[in-house]
């Protein structure tokens, strides 16, 4: 058994959507937290700003920009 599948056997995820989900928690913490919502656009977590926005209504049920509101 690879290390890949031990990974999505015991979690149910492949590492990289666990990558993916981590980031998108930290930077959604960054939109909600006022003090650092400056540094957001210069935070190396999300690779791809399209599929970031098109993530977050998936998982928090909501737009970036909305978070922000």
């Amino acid at each position: 058994m690879t290390l890949f599948s031990s990974f999505r056997s015991a979690c149910g995820f492949s590492p990289m959507e666990f990558l993916w989900e981590h980031r998108l928690h930290a930077v959604r913490c960054l939109l909600l937290n006022p003090l650092t919502r400056s540094s957001v656009p210069t935070v190396d977590l999300v690779v791809h700003l399209g599929r970031f926005s098109s993530s977050c209504p998936k998982c928090f049920g909501e737009a970036p920009s909305a978070t922000l509101k």
